[in-house]
C-alpha cells in the first residue's frame, strides 16, 4: 500500500458490519476513490459478533437517536431484505423485537418518554404483559413482567453470515480491507486529516471514517471529542 498522500484516498477504520457496510456506500457513491478499510484484528472480530443480530427502529424507543437513527434503521432494515430476497444466506428471521420490563416505575417512566417522542407512531407497540405472553407464544413468564415494547419491523440474522458476505462485496468491488493493522490513531495537521497512525507509520488518506465499535472513544478522546 502507498502511504503517500492520496486526495482520493478514504480510509475506514473498522471491519465489522458498520465499516464494512461504509465502505461499500462509499465505493458506490465515489467509484473514483481508493476505499480502504483497516482492522485491529479481522474481519468481525470485534462489536458486530457481541450482538445477537438483531435490527430494529430503535429509535422509535431510544428518543435521543432521533431522526437520523430512524432513517439509519430503516436503511439497514431494507439491505438486509434485499440481500435476502437475492438468495444470500443470513438467516434472517422477520419476527419483530421485543423489550421487556419487569419493574412497573421504570416501565412508566419509558412509557411516558416514548410516547412523547417524535418517532413513536412509527408503528411501536407498548404492550403489557397478557400480551407479552401472547407474541410470545407464553415462552415468558408473564408473572415476571409488567410489560414491554415491541417493534414489529425488526428482524434477526446471523452477524457472521453477514460479515462474510459484506466482505466478499467489498472485495469484489476493489476494497482492500487490511487485517491485523491497529490504528493508534486519527493523524491531524491544521485541522485536517491526513490519515491514519499506524504501526509501520502513516496510512495517508483525504478523509477518514471510524467505524471502531466499542473502541471508539480511544481515537475520538485524542481530537478532542467524547
Amino acid at each position: 500500500m502507498n502511504p503517500t498522500a492520496e486526495a482520493s484516498r478514504i480510509v475506514v477504520v473498522g471491519a465489522g458490519v458498520i465499516g464494512l457496510s461504509c465502505a461499500l456506500e462509499l465505493r458506490r457513491a465515489r467509484p473514483e476513490c481508493e476505499v480502504v478499510v483497516v482492522d485491529a484484528g479481522r474481519v468481525g472480530d470485534g462489536t458486530t459478533p457481541a450482538g445477537a443480530g438483531f435490527v430494529a427502529p430503535w429509535a422509535t424507543v431510544v428518543p435521543h437517536l432521533g431522526e437520523s437513527g430512524l432513517r439509519l434503521a430503516d436503511y439497514s432494515l431494507g439491505r438486509y431484505r434485499e440481500l435476502a430476497a437475492t438468495g444470500v444466506e443470513l438467516r434472517l428471521r422477520s419476527n419483530g423485537n421485543l423489550v421487556l420490563f419487569n419493574e412497573r416505575s421504570s416501565f412508566d417512566a419509558a412509557v411516558s418518554v416514548i410516547t412523547a417522542g417524535p418517532q413513536h407512531s412509527r408503528d411501536t407497540q407498548v404492550v403489557d404483559a397478557g400480551e407479552v405472553g401472547e407474541l410470545t407464544s407464553g415462552l415468558v413468564d408473564t408473572d415476571r413482567v409488567v410489560g414491554g415494547f415491541f417493534m414489529p419491523r425488526g428482524i434477526q440474522l446471523e452477524t457472521g453470515l453477514v460479515l462474510a458476505e459484506l466482505a466478499r462485496r467489498a472485495a469484489e468491488a476493489g476494497i482492500e480491507i487490511e487485517e491485523r493493522s491497529p490504528v493508534h490513531s486519527v493523524a491531524v495537521a491544521g485541522g485536517r486529516v491526513e490519515g491514519v497512525e499506524l504501526a509501520d507509520g502513516l496510512l495517508a488518506a483525504a478523509s477518514v471514517v471510524l467505524a471502531s465499535g466499542a473502541w471508539l472513544g480511544e481515537l475520538l478522546v485524542p481530537l478532542g471529542c467524547t
